[in-house]
């Protein structure tokens, strides 16, 4: 517990949480979404789905999340595309349904409905949510932050 508590003395994000200089905060940014999404895993079945992709190599690092239903998956991740346009670096990703079972369309009418409607973007066929943080938390209150905003979409996505 000390361990993990310890690895939260993070300080603010200031501009990265704009995308300024998000590259010199990677690992923070990084560190910030593994332990969220780590929240939104608990103890459920999907507990081992491990965190993906590497900054150091790719311009996105993301974690699937338990999925809203039967094929519709989200990711929560840094994504270093939209940081370098001035957005956050956060964002929340419903997955584009390759399957055909209208989860997806679903999902996305309820977002759509949502006052969330005008951030959303349809990048490649997902739906693209952004999470913002302020860049004056720290820690365990940027974490905080982003986990409601987490949650958040995820209520709204739910059927």
């Amino acid at each position: 517990m000390c361990h993990t508590l310890g690895g939260l003395v993070i300080p603010p994000l200031a501009g990265a949480a704009i995308g300024r200089d998000w590259q010199e905060r990677a690992s923070d940014l990084v560190k910030i979404v593994s332990v969220v999404t780590a929240q939104f895993l608990g103890s459920t079945r999907h507990r081992s789905l491990p965190m993906q992709g590497d900054l150091r190599s790719k311009p996105y690092t993301y974690r699937y999340l338990p999925p809203i239903s039967q094929d519709t998956w989200v990711q929560v991740g840094v994504w270093g595309r939209f940081a370098d346009e001035g957005l956050t670096p956060f964002w929340l990703m419903l997955h584009r349904d390759d399957k055909g079972s209208g989860g997806l369309r679903a999902a996305l009418q309820r977002l759509m409905a949502s006052e969330l409607s005008r951030k959303i973007r349809r990048d490649e066929g997902h739906a693209w949510v952004p999470l913002e943080v302020p860049g004056d938390l720290n820690g365990p209150e940027v974490v905080d932050a982003l986990a409601k905003g987490v949650d958040i979409v995820l209520q709204i996505l739910r059927p």
